[in-house]
């Protein structure tokens, strides 16, 4: 793993940069960190601080200046509902840090892609980084591209490696899951979409990031999918957190279809938390290869879907009284607003 470097972390004021922050540190790592938004108040003494905008090409060359490793983490996420800016950030900002890391001569680019990168798969498909890659939604289509540009760059002889982990959860991770925790807290019914059979798999914070840290230096030039492979079905994963909690909370299926159809005319009106991502894809099976990262990389995930969702259930109620802060990150819940609208639905 990468020790005594100097580390530059875009968006490393987010869920997954501030985790990957920490794990630098751990290592003896000297750490500069290039966001918008301050870092946790345990981080920042430790790190340098750069505030600006991915956007910003003059920020963002002086941000790489003396760095060893970039690990270009910041990204509008979907409930952002960003629209064009997505482009802008998550593909342009992404064309900005690759210049910037030229013209300093960084040692490896380590870009945080996606699995929404892919095509929606079949029941019964597994997915390894040769699967088809065509994007649904704005977020998809705008890690796509950013996708295309690192391509582009590796053909030049840059050193990027390209993650593309599944959906993630851990400490800390509220938006679109803050909705599925707070009901089960509250024995509200759980709804959805289709009959909940779908194999589908996560990967934890600490899994996630501890393969970053290892890409970064043995993954260079190479694509990775990164997810857990001890997994169960949608329904079921939700059901043992259900358990755990001791919730009163039950699982109702429904017209996948039709609620796909309410669900888009929701988000054409801001009503909905919901990103044409989310419900083109929650009853689709994603379950993927990683036989590369564990061979190249020497990594295997260690935690399974249940042991995140307790996890991540249990520091959401733990901390769910000091949650004030609303918004469209993996930070932040969502806008109490939303659960009334949900709710009455």
């Amino acid at each position: 793993m990468i020790r005594s470097k100097r580390c530059l972390v875009t968006g490393g004021s987010g869920f997954v940069g501030t985790h990957l922050v920490k794990k630098l540190l751990d290592l003896g790592n000297e750490v500069r960190i290039l966001d918008i938004t301050e870092p946790d108040k345990g981080i920042g003494s430790k790190v340098e601080f750069f505030k600006g905008d991915i956007r910003n090409t003059e920020k963002v060359k002086t941000a790489c200046k003396d760095i060893d490793h970039v690990f270009h983490a910041v990204a509008l996420v979907p409930i952002s509902k960003a629209d064009k800016m997505f482009d802008e950030v998550n593909a342009g900002g992404t064309k900005n840090i690759l210049d910037a890391a030229i013209e300093n001569k960084v040692k490896s680019v380590l870009h945080l892609s996606s699995t929404s990168v892919y095509k929606i798969p079949n029941r019964g498909m597994v997915m390894d980084e040769n699967y088809p890659r065509a994007p649904v939604g704005a977020y998809g289509r705008a890690k796509y591209l950013a996708e295309e540009i690192c391509f582009e760059y590796m053909k030049k002889g840059v050193p990027i490696t390209i993650i593309r982990p599944k959906t993630i959860l851990g400490q800390n991770r509220l938006g679109i899951y803050s909705l599925l925790f707070e009901w089960i807290m509250n024995d509200k019914p759980i709804f959805i979409l289709g009959d909940g059979k779908n194999f589908y798999s996560y990967i934890s914070i600490s899994d996630l990031v501890e393969a970053i840290v290892l890409s970064a230096e043995k993954g260079i030039r190479e694509v990775f999918n990164i997810a857990t492979d001890k997994y169960g079905t949608y329904r079921g994963d939700i059901e043992d957190l259900i358990k755990y909690a001791h919730s009163r909370s039950k699982v109702y299926s429904i017209n996948a279809n039709l609620c796909r159809f309410i669900l888009k005319a929701l988000d054409k009106m801001n009503l909905s938390p919901l990103s044409e991502w989310h419900y083109s894809i929650i009853d689709k099976e994603y379950v993927f290869d990683i036989s590369k990262a564990k061979k190249i990389l020497g990594w295997s995930p260690r935690d399974s879907n249940q042991k995140m969702f307790r996890e991540s259930y249990d520091w959401f109620k733990e901390n769910y009284h000091s949650l004030h802060k609303t918004g469209t990150t993996h930070k932040t819940k969502l806008n109490p607003k939303i659960f009334g609208v949900i709710n009455k639905l």
